[in-house]
């Protein structure tokens, strides 16, 4: 559990410097060109944001290693967390889940589309986080990510679906 508390993303200071330039950048895109709605603007530069952090410290301020590393082995972080009862993998595993839960969340609010469209988003965003670690040498490569990141994605999405569904329900009184 002290991995968890203890828990350093890497990212340097200049990359979230950088992330209000592309925040405000992408509101004003967003609002001028596409969306009259300010929520939905917002929650779209919000996305837009969250994932150029999310490549910063996943990918970008990573040190960069002498070799290409990966694990081809579909699900291998499992088979280890029961036969070593490694409770740091399994925290990874739970951190890669949650690291695209906001991307989700942000995504069904700012487009409404399914929570199939939002599995589809994180998986494309999982599978480009994972082949730059190979290519750029900043990361193992694994399918176990890209699964866990892909399920948190559409679990965020799931979860404000079902939040908004409810909140209809109850403060407008509406069967949805």
């Amino acid at each position: 559990m002290d991995y968890i508390f203890n828990y350093d993303p890497g990212i340097s200071p200049e990359y979230m410097w950088a992330a209000i330039p592309v925040f405000v950048l992408s509101f004003f895109f967003m609002y001028r060109n596409k969306q009259k709605n300010k929520v939905i603007s917002a929650s779209t530069a919000l996305m837009i944001t969250y994932i150029f952090i999310v490549f910063s410290s996943t990918v970008f301020c990573r040190p960069e290693k002498s070799y290409y590393d990966y694990n081809l082995t579909p699900f291998w972080s499992y088979r280890n967390i029961v036969k070593y009862h490694n409770m740091k993998l399994l925290s990874e595993d739970i951190l890669n889940c949650i690291l695209l839960l906001p991307a989700g969340v942000l995504y069904q609010i700012s487009s409404g589309k399914s929570v199939k469209r939002a599995a589809l988003l994180g998986f494309c965003i999982s599978v480009t986080i994972e082949v730059l670690q190979l290519v750029l040498k900043r990361g193992l490569f694994e399918f176990d990510d890209i699964f866990h990141n892909t399920l948190g994605c559409a679990a965020g999405a799931y979860f404000i679906k079902i939040a908004v569904r409810k909140f209809s329900k109850v403060c407008f009184n509406k069967n949805t």
